[in-house]
């Protein structure tokens, strides 16, 4: 069966990037646990490195067309702090929340993808450029995690 773009049933001239995503946590809000779900489904996670409070730090970058599939960034460790993910689709940011400050292994900021009690559900976003930064709210080493999934077009 061939691909058909959503786009192409119902109007618009073609696919199109999106600008921003309503729904998702916003920013100051509590976020939600999401380790269990990245360790089931076996996504490759990293460790932030160095990281300067209030600083966003980009950790990934693409200059060629594809699609997101999924974006997140959490705590390695009980400290208190806020994590902060910030996702640039073609220039444009898409998606930009620094939560609330809190202690909770796993929990951050989910941009691209969605979290449920069953698991993750990927997104399918398309993008010429793509880039994904992270924050943490304390200067640091390797206290946030994050995954960053994604395909290019051929």
């Amino acid at each position: 069966m061939a691909d058909v773009l959503l786009s192409s049933i119902v109007g618009g001239g073609g696919e199109k990037t999106p600008a921003t995503v309503v729904g998702l946590l916003e920013s100051e809000q509590f976020s939600q646990i999401i380790t269990p779900h990245i360790s089931n489904i076996g996504v490759s996670v990293v460790f932030s490195g160095a990281l300067t409070a209030n600083t966003y730090k980009n950790v990934a970058s693409v200059a060629a067309p594809g699609r997101l599939l999924f974006a997140a960034a959490y705590r390695n460790n009980t400290t208190s702090r806020s994590v902060g993910l910030r996702i640039t689709l073609n220039g444009v940011v898409f998606y930009d929340v620094f939560d609330s400050a809190n202690t909770s292994i796993g929990r951050g900021p989910v941009g691209a993808g969605f979290i449920s009690s069953t698991g993750i559900s990927m997104s399918n976003y398309h993008f010429n450029t793509l880039s994904v930064d992270i924050k943490s709210s304390l200067t640091e080493t390797d206290s946030i995690r994050y995954a960053v999934v994604y395909t290019l077009d051929q």
